[in-house]
């Protein structure tokens, strides 16, 4: 009696830890294919601002993306240096380091990538998406795919 009633219990709380997860998820996400998910995102998030759909694997650039990559800023760039920035105190980091935190915030980088002092981690959108297998690398590779 008691297996069974734990066996019941067990089962529930699976089904509401999928019942959750799923919930959680819908809010990120839109379709029913890895690539109509990709195309969501792309849109919902402003890729676009930066990125064209490019061919084979790769985002071209709009204007912005273009001057923002002449400029070393591109996502890539942008990531790498906030790794860096991120262990420096805000009050000592110099006028490129803090120019580069506030772009980290205006080009959107913080929808996904939260900056901590000290680290840096996933935002729940983040989360949501990497668990999807949807970083940006991953839509990217989704977008490009002709199918």
């Amino acid at each position: 009696m008691k297996t069974t009633i734990l066996i019941v219990l067990c089962s529930i709380a699976l089904l509401l830890g999928v019942a959750c997860s799923r919930k959680s998820s819908a809010g990120v996400v839109a379709g029913n294919t890895p690539k109509e998910m990709a195309q969501h995102v792309f849109e919902k998030y402003d890729c676009e601002s930066c990125h064209t759909l490019g061919r084979e694997g790769k985002f071209g650039f709009t204007p912005r993306g273009a001057r923002l990559k002449e400029d070393s800023e591109g996502c890539v760039s942008m990531l790498t240096s906030m790794s860096v920035i991120v262990h420096v105190p805000e009050a000592e980091r110099n006028a490129q380091q803090k120019t580069r935190a506030s772009h980290f915030n205006e080009y959107g980088c913080a929808v996904c990538h939260q900056v901590n002092p000290g680290e840096m981690s996933l935002t729940q959108t983040g989360q949501e998406l990497a668990s999807l297998h949807l970083s940006c690398s991953e839509v990217q590779n989704l977008l490009a795919r002709s199918e």
